[in-house]
């Protein structure tokens, strides 16, 4: 069986989603050929974001780059991080068949012209989400930006042109972020590939729902804020004409969200939580009635529709316009989309469609999306990438 280094620097423990695509090709990948073995970084470089609910790791051959306590710790491992890639690859050159680089942080990908041409490793780079054009939320343009962001985008995008030049497979998380960098680096546009998140069908064997409450429960596991800020403030307001739903919060944005639900005189019909582990949020999900998800990105999926779906809870989306969620899944049952601009009357009207649907044939929906197909298809490109 071959062995494929997978840089990626967070992993778990992680308290975050980063890690979860590395971790599950880990899984999969030995059901087609190939043995991971993963270069990450030690946990007290993540700081206060771990978790104590991992999956298990056993199975996965893992090293790290080692521990040194020194302030702003984090950013120093991830500037040292890619030299330490260097030294690891070329230590153990006679051990690897092949290298995978896992953004983020993207700079590692620089490393490509030696690995392959040098060194003569097939190299494999995936792309979770844009690099050097990525201006913020909403598809927002490189002419809506400073001066300052637009030089350092162009930095990244001479970074981003050698190492793709160089690279002998690109992969992307969304077939519109592959058609993305399509137009903006066409040169090499033959190595780029859409492989697509999901889940994973053993997390959700045997999940015990939990309820928070006895009324009908919409839940938001995730980003909310940062995405949709205006929407944030009008859906708080329409609970107030649904006394019986409550709003479940799950994630980094819970003081903001219990703020805005304080000054909105709604708190008694939102209960906030801070970052569960992936088991317990999806026993949340489970035992609510509802789902909602937003996105900032045009070309942005996430993880989270996958988890709905596979639940089989319908969803309302909220999300730009033209985006890739849109496209994927406008017209499936149950999967209510409303594209920006967001206002009180649009969000109203998706919600009370929610709320009227039957979510009896939702369940099902999302078997083209898994992470076992993901790994699947990373593992042909693997076999067919020249060195």
């Amino acid at each position: 069986m071959k062995q494929v280094l997978i840089a990626s620097f967070y992993f778990p423990p992680y308290a975050g989603i980063s890690w979860v695509r590395a971790f599950k090709f880990c899984k999969f990948l030995p059901e087609y050929g190939w043995t991971p073995w993963v270069l990450t970084v030690d946990k007290r470089y993540y700081g206060s974001k771990t978790t104590n609910s991992s999956p298990n790791l056993e199975f996965i051959r893992q090293s790290s780059l080692p521990y040194i306590p020194i302030p702003a710790a984090k950013t120093f491992a991830s500037l040292l991080y890619p030299l330490y890639l260097l030294f690891f690859v070329l230590k153990n050159r006679s051990q690897i068949d092949a290298v995978l680089m896992i953004g983020s942080p993207y700079h590692p990908f620089i490393l490509t012209p030696i690995f392959r041409r040098l060194l003569r490793l097939p190299t494999l780079l995936d792309f979770r989400d844009a690099w050097s054009y990525n201006f913020g939320f909403d598809g927002k343009q490189a002419n809506d930006t400073s001066l300052l962001s637009k030089l350092k985008n162009n930095f990244f995008l001479k970074i981003e042109q050698i190492s793709l030049q160089h690279a002998s497979v690109a992969t992307f998380a969304t077939s519109t972020l592959r058609d993305e960098y399509a137009r903006l680096i066409p040169e090499y546009q033959e190595k780029y590939h859409a492989i697509f998140n999901g889940y994973d069908e053993d997390d959700f064997r045997d999940i015990t729902p939990i309820s928070v409450t006895k009324n009908k429960t919409i839940v938001l596991a995730g980003k909310f804020y940062i995405y949709t800020p205006a929407a944030v403030s009008y859906f708080i307001e329409i609970l107030r004409d649904i006394p019986e739903l409550t709003f479940l919060y799950i994630g980094e944005e819970n003081k903001t969200i219990e703020s805005i639900a304080r000054k909105l005189n709604v708190n008694d019909q939102v209960i906030c939580m801070s970052y569960q582990p992936y088991d317990q949020t999806l026993r949340l999900i489970a035992g609510s009635d509802y789902c909602l998800l937003t996105n900032g990105l045009v070309n942005g999926m996430g993880t989270k529709i996958f988890d709905y779906i596979a639940l089989g809870k319908p969803t309302l989306c909220l999300v730009p316009r033209g985006s890739i969620i849109a496209q994927q899944f406008s017209g499936s049952h149950g999967i209510i989309i409303v594209e920006d601009p967001h206002s009180k009357e649009r969000i109203t009207q998706g919600l009370l469609e929610l709320l009227s649907t039957d979510y009896s044939t939702i369940k099902g929906q999302a078997n083209q999306f898994t992470r076992k197909k993901a790994a699947e298809k990373l593992a042909i490109l693997l076999d067919n990438a020249s060195p």
